[in-house]
Formats: C-alpha cells, sequence, structure tokens
C-alpha cells in the first residue's frame, strides 16, 4: 500500500488525506479514516 500511496503522491494533482482514504478504499477495499491516512503521511515524511 505503501507503494501505490507514494505513486499517487507523485502525480501531478492534490492528493488531500480524505482523497488518499477513497482511493485504497477503492483500490484494496480497505476504509481508512483521513486522520490514519494523514497520520502514515507524516511517518513517511510527507506531511
Amino acid at each position: 500500500m505503501a507503494a501505490f500511496v507514494e505513486e499517487r503522491l507523485a502525480e501531478d494533482r492534490v492528493w488531500t488525506a480524505p482523497r488518499l482514504s477513497a482511493a485504497l478504499a477503492e483500490r484494496f477495499g480497505v476504509r481508512l479514516a483521513p486522520k490514519v491516512v494523514a497520520r502514515h503521511l507524516r511517518a513517511m515524511g510527507y506531511v
């Protein structure tokens, strides 16, 4: 999933935590709250 997130963030568009949460749900079938996504983004050094 981390690779998927990094690929999305490399795209030329703005990815918010809610948008990433929705994309993860669509791609992997897992539902993560936007706050959880934001926490992981911080841990990955993006926020």
